[in-house]
């Protein structure tokens, strides 16, 4: 981790999405270039903290790796509702 390119949000609610479920009501995660490089509880201890440009991310929700779908459709469909057409997506 040479420090370029990695970014460290902090302080917000993280949803891992692992395969335990693991959920931190404060927690922190880093990332290098486009890959998730650690995430845990608290905020980003002292070996990845030196190394990265700090966000804080109270009264957030980290989820990896998901998209809002409610709002992709309502965009994907805007001005298709009442004209009796279907949509195909």
């Amino acid at each position: 981790m040479d420090g370029v390119g990695v970014v460290g949000i902090e302080e917000c609610a993280v949803a891992t999405v692992d395969a335990d479920g693991t959920e931190y009501e404060s927690g922190y995660f880093v990332v290098e270039g486009n890959r998730i490089f650690a995430v845990g509880a608290g905020p980003a201890p002292e070996k990845h903290a030196r190394h990265i440009q700090r966000t804080d991310g109270r009264r957030c929700l980290a989820t990896p790796g998901l998209v809002d779908c409610h709002h992709f459709y309502q965009w994907a469909t805007h001005g298709l509702a009442g004209k009796g057409e279907e949509v195909a997506l």
